[in-house]
């Protein structure tokens, strides 16, 4: 803790400095949180979303909600703006490594139209580009049950943003991209997912009239390649099983575990109001894809705050209940006898502790404190009751047989700082 503290110091004064003195067409900003989180019980642990591969027990930690960020960006000529913008936070080999996330140019195609092009984050959920920005929310995290099944991390590729000012002071953007995905996924308890290469296109629709704004959205998703071991194995023992028992059923079964080529189809809407002093947000989704490991799913979260001065109390209830469908046909497996019984058997329970990892019905309720101490810096305390109706869920579970005596729920106690500084495009 005592080295995060000075660092954090250091990173706030240096990133100050340079911020008074920006050059002449080249600005800098930074933002960054630091934060301490602690849970009630040490069968699992909670994480702030599914790109780590470990979460917070019944100790004190540091690493869950902290982080720092620094941007650059300048002009070329009239009508390109270059952006490069580099991240640090809890990574999944448990490192905070600085890592790119936005390396861009922006090209002003006309007074209504921005095209970029480059490494750019991905518009597929209500916050964009600021989940990272602790200052941009109202709370101490986005709501897990929305954001955590949601581990990647940004595209290469373009986007286009047009813009329709409307009568009354409205104004209407319609946004599209497409590109290709840049990330490692953790998969708990198998190691790593590489989907680089992967495809990914979408849109996004937003309505902004005063204070009040909102979003829909659609995303497709198609993964380049299946998952880690030990799942190959699985797939490969299941067609030893197929071929000498005579059953096609079970080496369909296997064909079911593939993800190459496979997609997730996703849609979302959120609205969003920003008065005085009510804050009112929330958001819903929905999740599909022709993969038996990635179950329909549906989303959502609603917040209220209400501002006092300085200060705003608000309150939350997300929830996340995924739709389960059966193990696909294993035929005589389980039942087989003879000196093939114990493999069998033991295929059987890997599979079912597999169809376990899938399942969420998890539903927290929040509430919490943000306290505006200075314009660019704020405090947040937050109070998390979850409950979760499933072994595994959005937790991390050492045990991936399920932990014996968690009875599904948790409070975990947050306390963040918030800052940013300069002025980036």
């Amino acid at each position: 803790m005592l080295w995060w503290g000075a660092g954090a110091l250091a990173f706030w004064a240096a990133a100050t400095l340079v911020a008074q003195e920006p050059g002449r067409n080249l600005q800098f900003s930074a933002f960054g949180t630091l934060g301490a989180a602690r849970g009630d019980t040490r069968e699992v642990g909670f994480r702030r979303d599914a790109s780590s591969s470990k979460g917070i027990y019944d100790r004190t930690a540091w690493d869950l909600d902290t982080r720092f960020g620094v941007q650059a960006s300048g002009r070329i000529g009239e009508n390109l703006l270059g952006t490069f913008q580099v991240v640090s936070r809890l990574r999944s080999d448990n490192t905070f490594r600085p890592r790119p996330t936005w390396a861009s140019l922006a090209w002003s195609a006309s007074p209504g139209l921005l095209v970029r092009a480059g490494l750019l984050s991905f518009d597929i959920l209500p916050l964009g580009d600021l989940a990272n920005v602790g200052f941009t929310y109202l709370w101490v995290r986005p709501p897990v049950e929305v954001f955590a099944p949601v581990p990647l991390t940004g595209m290469r590729g373009l986007d286009a943003e047009w813009t329709f000012l409307l009568d009354g002071g409205g104004a209407l953007q319609v946004k599209a991209f497409a590109g290709s995905l840049v990330d490692h996924v953790p998969a708990d308890h198998l190691g790593e997912w590489d989907v680089r290469g992967g495809r990914v296109f979408g849109g996004a629709v937003k309505f902004t009239a005063g204070r009040f704004r909102a979003r829909l959205g659609g995303t497709v998703l198609r993964f380049p390649n299946n998952l880690p071991e030990p799942v190959p194995a699985l797939q490969g023992y299941l067609r030893t099983f197929a071929g000498l028992l005579g059953d096609p059923g079970i080496a369909a079964s296997a064909d079911a575990f593939d993800t190459r080529g496979r997609t997730l189809r996703s849609a979302n809407g959120s609205v969003a109001w920003d008065g005085d002093p009510w804050q009112v947000q929330g958001a819903l989704s929905h999740a599909a894809s022709d993969s038996i490991l990635f179950q329909p799913a549906w989303s959502g979260f609603a917040s209220l705050g209400c501002r006092v001065g300085p200060v705003v109390p608000f309150g939350m209830f997300a929830r996340n209940v995924t739709r389960r469908t059966p193990l696909p046909y294993l035929g005589a497996l389980p039942a087989l006898t003879g000196p093939g019984a114990p493999a069998a058997r033991g295929l059987a329970e890997a599979l079912r502790t597999l169809a376990r990892g899938r399942g969420v019905d998890q539903h927290t309720l929040s509430a919490g404190l943000r306290w505006d101490f200075a314009p660019t810096a704020d405090l947040k305390v937050q109070v998390d009751r979850i409950r979760s109706h499933d072994a595994t869920g959005l937790f991390y579970n050492p045990r991936p047989g399920g932990p014996a005596t968690w009875d599904g729920r948790e409070t975990v106690l947050s306390l963040t700082l918030d800052f940013t500084l300069g002025g980036g495009r």
